[in-house]
């Protein structure tokens, strides 16, 4: 669990950087990571610096400020597309705030929901390993109003500098902790 924690940790820092960015030079980008051997990393990100950063991305998946799925597929014969995801969160915003997707193993619980104008997605281990994602709708929506299968990281970005501070994401197992906000303090807690 502690290798996929600190991997997901990782991922959603990758995928939440590009999209954290903004013109305001008061809003910061944090990333805080501790460690169960008391070790800790944080970084510290004036937004506009993030943004300024995106088309130094590797090509291979940004395209003109775009971030472009070529292939990714859920098990042997299903293939996710943007356009699957855009239909779906369609749909989506039409209905009230509820719980979309549980999933419940002895171990574990997965929730997808939408409340309060975020999208949520909460993963509870119950040996005290967890995950929270808090992504706001504008910032989905924004994400998908792109062409093909490309996301618009530019309309995500002002998306998400218009939603202002807040906290995207906490992971944590035992003494291990990951957390990534956003906020107008140039260090973080």
């Amino acid at each position: 669990m502690r290798k996929t924690l600190l991997n997901l940790g990782l991922g959603v820092l990758l995928a939440a950087a590009p999209v954290a960015a903004s013109g305001d030079d008061n809003l910061w980008l944090h990333v805080r990571v501790d460690g169960q051997r008391g070790e800790s990393v944080s970084v510290n990100l004036p937004l506009s610096l993030v943004e300024k950063a995106i088309p130094m991305l590797p090509d291979e998946h940004f395209h003109g400020g775009d971030f472009v799925l070529d292939d990714v597929h859920w098990g042997h014969h299903h293939r996710l597309s943007v356009a699957d995801l855009r239909e779906l969160w369609n749909e989506l915003q039409s209905t009230p705030d509820m719980t979309f997707v549980t999933f419940e193993e002895h171990d574990e619980t997965v929730e997808v929901s939408k409340s309060g104008g975020y999208l949520l997605i909460d993963v509870d281990e119950h040996d005290d390993a967890s995950v929270e994602v808090r992504v706001p709708l504008t910032v989905v929506d924004a994400l998908l109003s792109g062409d093909g299968e490309s996301l618009d990281i530019g309309a995500a970005i002002q998306a998400l500098a218009a939603h202002g501070a807040g906290e995207l994401v906490a992971i944590s197992e035992d003494d291990e902790r990951v957390r990534v906000w956003i906020d107008a303090r140039a260090a973080g807690d």
